[in-house]
C-alpha cells in the first residue's frame, strides 16, 4: 500500500529566539540558573531549558518544565505558568504521550487567552504570539492522532493570528501544517496550494531549513499522484539543502521520500538501501514516529519480495510504536499492511481481521487516503478467496474515493498551481534582471553626459583659445605699428632739437619746419581716419580698444610735434628779424 510520508519539521512555538545555538545557549542558561535567585528571570530561564530539550530529550524538558511551574505557581507569574503548560505538552507529545500533551497544550492556550483579557497587559503582541504556539502545537497533536479536522481547525486559528501580527515566518508554518492536515484528507490541490504558500514566504525569509521540509511535503504530494519525477525533482532538492545546513531529521526524511519513490516504481533493493540509511539516522537521534515509519517502508519492501516473515517482523514493530503513541492514522496504515501480508500466506482470516480493522479506524478519523486502499486490499482478498460479487463491490469503492481524490480537476489545478508558483518566481527574477538593467543604462546615461559636456568644454576652450591668439596677432601688429611711429617721431624730435641749436642756420630751420609739418597733419589725419575705422569692429574686443589708446597716443604726440614745429618757425622768424 501507498503511504503518505509524514514528515514534519515540528514547529513548535518559538518561545525563546536563540533556539537554534543550543551548545552555547544551555551553558550561558545553566549559569544563570546557578546564580539566579527565585524571581520571574529565573522562571523564564527554566522554561528556555525546556524548550532547549524538547526535542533531543523530552523528559529533561518535562523536569525543567515542572520545576518552571513549580515556581511561576509559588511567585504567581502568569506569562510563566502558561509557558510551563506549553513547555510540557510539546515534550509530552514528542514522547507520544498525547492525550497528556493536549491537555497541558490547552491549559497554556486557556492561560494565554486570560492574559489577553486583562486590563494590565504591556506586550499584547508577545502573548498572542505564544497563543497562536499553543494553537499550532494542538493542531500537530491533533494531527499525530488522525484527527485532521481538528487539527486543521487549529491551524486556521494560528494563522489568523500570525496574520493579525505580521509575524510572516509563523505563517509559513501555518501553511505548512494546513497542508499536512489537507493531505490526509486527500485533498491534494488545498495542500500543495498551502505548501507553494509556505515555500514562498520561507524563500522570502531565507529560511534553508523550512525552504527543504516545504520541498519534501510537496514531494510527497507528487508521490501520491504517481507524478514520480516531479515528486524525486523535490526530494533530492531538500536533500540537498539539508545536508549543506546539517539537519539529520531533513535528510532522514529526504532519504525515506526517495526510498517511496523507488519502491513504487518497483526498485526494491535501491528503497531498501535509503529506507534503511533513514531508519539509521532516526534510531541515533530517537525520532520515535519517524522509526515506526521507517520500520513500516521496510516492511512493505520485503512484502513486495515476498519475503513474508521478514516483512511481518518489521510491520509489527512499526504498529507497536503506533501504538504506544496513539498515531491512529499510522496504525490504520499497519493493519491495512500486515493484512496483507497474511492474505499472500493465504491467512485469510487474519487478513479479513486486520483490513477491516483497518477500514474501521480508517472511516473514524476520516483518512480518505487510508480508506481508499483498504477497499483496494478487501477487494484483492475476495477476489483471492473466490468471492468475486463481493470483490467488485470493494473495488468499486475504492474507485469511488480514488475519483474523489485523483480527478481531472484536481490534476488540473495542481499543474496550474506548480505552474503559478514558478511563474511568479520566474516573474520576480525579471523584475530583478530589470532593475539591474535599468541601474546599468542609468550609470551608462551619466557617463555619456560626462563625455559630451567634456568634448563641449574642450571644443569652447580650443575656440577662446583660437580667438585670443588671433587678437594677440592683431595686438602684435598694431604694437609694430606704433613702435615704428613712435621711432620716426624720436628720430624727428632729435632732428628738431639739433637745429634749434644751430641758431645761425634759421632759414634752413624754417625750412625743415614747414617740411615736417605737412606729414605731421597728415600723421593726424590719419590717427583721426583710424579712430573712425576702429569704432567698426566689436565693441568686446579688448585689443581693438588698446588699438584704439595707442593711436590717441600717436595723436597726441603728433599734436605735440606740431607744436614744436610752431614755436620753432615763431623762433625762426625772430632770428630772421
Amino acid at each position: 500500500m501507498k503511504k503518505l510520508l509524514c514528515f514534519i519539521i515540528l514547529f513548535f512555538s518559538l518561545l525563546h529566539p536563540s533556539f537554534s545555538k543550543e551548545g552555547n545557549l544551555l551553558d550561558s542558561l545553566f549559569t544563570v540558573l546557578k546564580t539566579q535567585k527565585e524571581d520571574i528571570i529565573k522562571v523564564n530561564t527554566l522554561n528556555a531549558i525546556a524548550f532547549e530539550f524538547r526535542n533531543n530529550n523530552p523528559d529533561t524538558a518535562i523536569y525543567f518544565s515542572n520545576k518552571a511551574l513549580q515556581l511561576a505557581t509559588k511567585l504567581k507569574d502568569k506569562i510563566g505558568i502558561a509557558d510551563a503548560h506549553l513547555q510540557l505538552g510539546i515534550a509530552l507529545m514528542n514522547l507520544g504521550r498525547y492525550d497528556e500533551s493536549l491537555k497541558y497544550c490547552n491549559k497554556g492556550l486557556i492561560a494565554y487567552q486570560q492574559l489577553l483579557s486583562s486590563e494590565n497587559l504591556v506586550d499584547r503582541n508577545k502573548i498572542l504570539k505564544k497563543k497562536a504556539s499553543a494553537y499550532n502545537n494542538i493542531g500537530i497533536i491533533y494531527w499525530y492522532q488522525g484527527n485532521y479536522s481538528e487539527a486543521l481547525k487549529n491551524h486556521f486559528n494560528a494563522l489568523e493570528i500570525r496574520k493579525e501580527i505580521k509575524d510572516k515566518k509563523g505563517i509559513a508554518i501555518c501553511y505548512n501544517n494546513i497542508g499536512l492536515a489537507f493531505s490526509y484528507l486527500g485533498n491534494y490541490p488545498e495542500a500543495l496550494k498551502s505548501y507553494f504558500a509556505a515555500l514562498k514566504t520561507h524563500e522570502e525569509l531565507g529560511d534553508k531549513l523550512s525552504i527543504a521540509a516545504a520541498y519534501i511535503n510537496i514531494g510527497n504530494i507528487y508521490r501520491d499522484l504517481e507524478n514520480y519525477p516531479a515528486a524525486l525533482k523535490n526530494f533530492f532538492a531538500g536533500l540537498k539543502i539539508e545536508e549543506e545546513i546539517g539537519d539529520k531529521r531533513g535528510i532522514a526524511a529526504s532519504l525515506n521520500g526517495i526510498g517511496s519513490i523507488y519502491e513504487d516504481q518497483n526498485k526494491f533493493p535501491d528503497a531498501l538501501i535509503y529506507f534503511t540509511a533513514s531508519l539509521k539516522i532516526r534510531e541515533d537521534l530517537g525520532d520515535i514516529h519517524g522509526i515506526s515509519q521507517s520500520y513500516n517502508n521496510i516492511g512493505l519492501i520485503y512484502y513486495n519480495q515476498k519475503n513474508y516473515d521478514e516483512a511481518l517482523l518489521n510491520l509489527f514493530k512499526s504498529l507497536k510504536i503506533k501504538k504506544e503513541i496513539g498515531d491512529d492514522g499510522g496504525i490504520a496504515d499497519a493493519y491495512n499492511n500486515i493484512g496483507n501480508v497474511y492474505r499472500e500466506q493465504k491467512n485469510y482470516i487474519e487478513a479479513n481481521l486486520y483490513l477491516n480493522k483497518s477500514l474501521l479506524l480508517s472511516r473514524k478519523i476520516g483518512n480518505m487516503e487510508s480508506i481508499k486502499y483498504s477497499y483496494l486490499s478487501l477487494a484483492t482478498l475476495d477476489s483471492a478467496q473466490g468471492n468475486y460479487e463481493r470483490s467488485l463491490r470493494h473495488y468499486k469503492k475504492y474507485l469511488a474515493y480514488k475519483d474523489s481524490i485523483d480527478n481531472t480537476a484536481n490534476t488540473n489545478l495542481i499543474s496550474n498551481l506548480q505552474i503559478q508558483y514558478d511563474t511568479e518566481k520566474k516573474e520576480q527574477q525579471i523584475t530583478l534582471l530589470t532593475k539591474q538593467s535599468q541601474l546599468q543604462k542609468t550609470e551608462l546615461q551619466k557617463h555619456k553626459t560626462t563625455r559630451n559636456v567634456f568634448i563641449a568644454a574642450s571644443l569652447l576652450i580650443a575656440l577662446l583659445a583660437g580667438i585670443t591668439f588671433s587678437l594677440y596677432r592683431v595686438k602684435q601688429k598694431a604694437n609694430a605699428a606704433i613702435k615704428k611711429a613712435m621711432n620716426h617721431l624720436k628720430t624727428t624730435q632729435e632732428q628738431l632739437i639739433e637745429r634749434e641749436k644751430l641758431a645761425s642756420l634759421g632759414k634752413l630751420t624754417a625750412d625743415v619746419a614747414k617740411e615736417i609739418e605737412v606729414p605731421l597733419l597728415q600723421i593726424n589725419k590719419l590717427v583721426i581716419a583710424n579712430q573712425l575705422l576702429i569704432q567698426n569692429l566689436s565693441e568686446s574686443a579688448a585689443d581693438a580698444e588698446s588699438l584704439k589708446n595707442n593711436l590717441l597716443e600717436i595723436y597726441q604726440y603728433g599734436k605735440d610735434a606740431d607744436a614744436v614745429v610752431k614755436r620753432v618757425l615763431i623762433e625762426t622768424r625772430k632770428v630772421q628779424v
